[in-house]
């Protein structure tokens, strides 16, 4: 019992990661309040999650705000582009929906099918801009590749974004605090998986934590 209790046992380990959690989904929370800055939240809040938490490499809070500095142009770039092509489908979706023409529910579906595919596209835009060195073509050519590529863990990752969704509209304000860093944290395991393919071999002598 005193070994779980000790600074490097199971109980404060864990307790301590869990803290961690909180932390950053607290600052991920605040730094998506200017609405613009959602993607460099977001790209911040997985970075963080992995080299932080899972690898236990440096500081929360310093690795967040590190990235955040990094992707703010990027971030806020592809923020926008996603706020105005999902209201797009949306109110087109919207229109369609309140028509009486025949063929309605097909162009329903296809809206549909097009919401899908960027919630997809946004599921890793992120992941890959915490990781990469690109210019934007490249982040997004690379995301949509693996959105494709790996098509199965893409409707998991979907799936799995969505009920995150419900429960946080279903449930009490608290749960806000935990529930947005519990599924980062259990999407790390299928997004580093899926990272580590195109990512390089480090060079001997390179630190290269997410190898780890």
């Amino acid at each position: 019992m005193t070994e779980w209790l000790s600074s490097d046992g199971k109980i404060i380990t864990t307790m301590t990661k869990i803290g961690h959690i909180v932390m950053l989904n607290v600052l991920f929370i605040l730094c998506c309040l200017p609405i613009i800055t959602i993607g460099s939240s977001i790209t911040s809040f997985y970075y963080a999650m992995v080299k932080s938490v899972r690898k236990e490499r440096s500081y929360p809070a310093k690795e967040f705000f590190r990235s955040f500095k990094r992707t703010l142009l990027p971030g806020g770039f592809i923020t926008i582009i996603a706020i105005m092509i999902g209201a797009l489908f949306y109110m087109n979706r919207e229109f369609v929906a309140k028509g009486e023409n025949t063929s309605s529910l097909t162009i329903i579906i296809i809206y549909d099918a097009f919401i899908l595919l960027l919630l997809g596209f946004l599921t890793y835009v992120f992941p890959v801009l915490s990781r990469f060195q690109l210019k934007l073509s490249g982040i997004f050519k690379m995301t949509l590749l693996m959105e494709f590529r790996h098509l199965p863990y893409t409707i998991l990752l979907i799936t799995g974004t969505i009920f995150c969704g419900f429960l946080l509209w279903v449930l009490p304000l608290p749960f806000w605090l935990i529930l947005p860093g519990g599924w980062c944290y259990l999407s790390t395991f299928l997004l580093e998986r899926i990272l580590k393919v195109y990512t390089p071999k480090p060079q001997e002598g390179e630190d290269a934590w997410y190898y780890e």
